[in-house]
């Protein structure tokens, strides 16, 4: 059942993009990269999506995040990587910062008061400090570029707001952006400016996260969003975005609300990814290429969502779970066919529970099967009671073509 506080939203996106790629990009804000600028290296990028947007620091207290110095306020690289979290920032070999972003670039020397833009020279507050083997930036000098603003308040608290504008995820091979916004998807290697790869579907305001999958050598990407909102969170909006050769070739997007699960299997049992777009699955091979598109309209009843637990794109199989009605099919995709599982393996009185319950209530108890192991023909289930605590195994034998 879905759940309906700020950090089991975490949870849920832990689980679509596990754990590192959760903690790089959740987001209604600010960044919890973990990483130090080093020579060569980027600073990995990382979006918290449940603070507010904007940080407040002590000056009173600057730890190693700020340095102030002749009455200039400088922040740390590791912080401003924290704080702008969707720029991409790096440090070469020459100790020159690259910061990247949807129309922004910057380059700047450390010995140097100018830094060079895509729209011009700009003369900083200063040039960088390094301070205990960190780089420090003017601070209010780097969120006049970004986009951010800072004020001092009379408790001697500074504060940075800024509210990224994307989502972004990649490695210097291939940096990924998405506009929270518009949806405008951008692509950039290494520190060049990011340029227009295609416009999508996408919207993402409250809790969101992405995650990118190398598909092949050719560069082949495969984009995945989801997107947690309302208050309580019960609105789930996944998208899924192909790119190939540098543009984007194929996006889908599936939306839910309500208390049911929201979790598909990201690839079949013959090594498909598997996407999800309205009442229709897509399954494409090891390039983003779509292999079988199959539209499970027909076998949903009254639903218009639903999620895959198995599938096997050679035999043209799948376990499907309608959103609402959240009762197991076995979908013959050959036959276009779907077997109810729980009205082959349930109890009476059990079928009669789901069939009389409303199946818009929370605490709609679903059939509670839950895939073991298929060996040939037989599929087996675990079981567990919808009244009461027992567990039981249960198998089914798919009767073939």
């Amino acid at each position: 059942m879905k759940k309906r506080n700020k950090w089991l939203t975490a949870v849920a996106l832990t689980v679509l993009f596990g754990t590192s790629a959760a903690a790089q990009t959740l987001g209604t804000a600010n960044a919890a990269s973990t990483a130090v600028g080093i020579a060569g290296a980027a600073v990995p990028v990382g979006e918290m999506s449940l603070y507010p947007n904007g940080r407040m620091y002590d000056l009173r207290k600057p730890g190693d995040q700020l340095l102030v110095k002749n009455s200039i306020t400088y922040m740390s690289l590791k912080e401003l990587a924290v704080v702008y979290s969707d720029y991409v920032w790096s440090i070469d070999g020459q100790g020159v910062l690259n910061v990247t972003g949807p129309n922004h670039k910057l380059s700047w020397g450390k010995t140097s008061r100018y830094a060079y833009t895509n729209s011009g020279t700009r003369m900083m507050a200063s040039a960088p400090i390094k301070h205990n083997g960190e780089w420090f930036y003017p601070l209010k000098s780097i969120s006049a570029w970004a986009g951010g603003t800072i004020r001092l308040y009379p408790s001697k608290e500074l504060g940075v707001d800024y509210a990224p504008l994307s989502m972004v995820t990649g490695d210097s091979s291939g940096w990924y952006w998405v506009r929270r916004d518009n949806g405008i998807a951008y692509e950039a290697i290494g520190s060049e400016l990011p340029h227009t790869i295609g416009w999508t579907n996408v919207r993402a305001y409250q809790y969101y996260g992405i995650s990118e999958t190398k598909l092949d050598a050719k560069g082949s990407v495969l984009l995945k969003i989801m997107h947690s909102h309302g208050e309580p969170s019960l609105a789930a909006d996944y998208y899924s975005l192909v790119i190939q050769n540098g543009k984007l070739v194929r996006q889908t997007e599936e939306l839910y609300y309500g208390f049911g699960n929201t979790q598909s299997i990201q690839k079949s049992t013959d090594g498909y990814h598997v996407l999800l777009n309205k009442t229709g699955a897509l399954f494409l091979d090891h390039a983003g290429n779509t292999v079988l598109g199959y539209d499970m309209g027909s076998l949903l009843g009254s639903d218009k969502n639903f999620t895959i637990e198995y599938a096997s794109v050679d035999e043209g199989i799948a376990l499907v779970r309608p959103y609402a009605a959240a009762t197991l099919l076995l979908v013959d995709m050959n036959k276009d066919t779907a077997v109810p599982l729980y009205k082959e393996l349930l109890s009476a009185e059990e079928q009669q529970l789901l069939d009389t319950w409303p199946n818009n209530q929370f605490d709609y108890p679903t059939d509670k099967l839950k895939l073991i192991k298929r060996e040939g023909n037989v599929f087996t289930f675990e079981h567990r009671a919808l009244m009461g605590t027992g567990v039981e195994t249960l198998s089914y034998t798919w009767k073939r073509s």
